[in-house]
């Protein structure tokens, strides 16, 4: 669980790929954020890929979008969310507390990635030709 509490802001992420490498699902935790806390699924991994990312936060009615190319997350990656979806082996998928993850593998790939309330910290942080605009 982060150290300090997270930002409460409204944040949305998607990817059209997500490479999840030595992945391990946590649980579901109870994150201290700026407005108390909030219910979230965590998981751990070694490596997060994100081709075609796009990070957005809401603050007091305006939005900052980030767009990258690739980003990806390496070492002692956590990553809490309160909603994943994608698709898996051709299922669409979607994790929520109430329908948490069961069974996934320790290496997997999402492809058409949404996620909501995403917060996640890792050794180092890589973006390729990040494009940040506000509205």
């Amino acid at each position: 669980m982060p150290g300090v509490a997270i930002a409460a802001d409204q944040t949305s992420l998607t990817a059209h790929i997500a490479i999840l490498t030595g992945l391990s699902y946590d649980g579901i935790a109870s994150v201290p954020t700026a407005d108390g806390r909030e219910t979230m699924l965590k998981f751990s991994m070694r490596t997060l890929e994100l081709p075609g990312i796009v990070l957005s936060v809401t603050q007091g009615g305006h939005v900052l979008t980030t767009r990258d190319s690739t980003l990806v997350l390496n070492g002692d990656v956590e990553l809490f969310t309160t909603k994943i979806s994608g698709i898996l082996a051709g299922i669409r998928v979607t994790f929520t507390a109430a329908s948490p993850p069961a069974g996934l593998r320790p290496d997997l790939t999402l492809t058409s990635v949404v996620a909501e309330q995403v917060f996640a910290t890792a050794n180092s942080l890589h973006a390729v030709t990040s494009q940040d605009s506000t509205g």
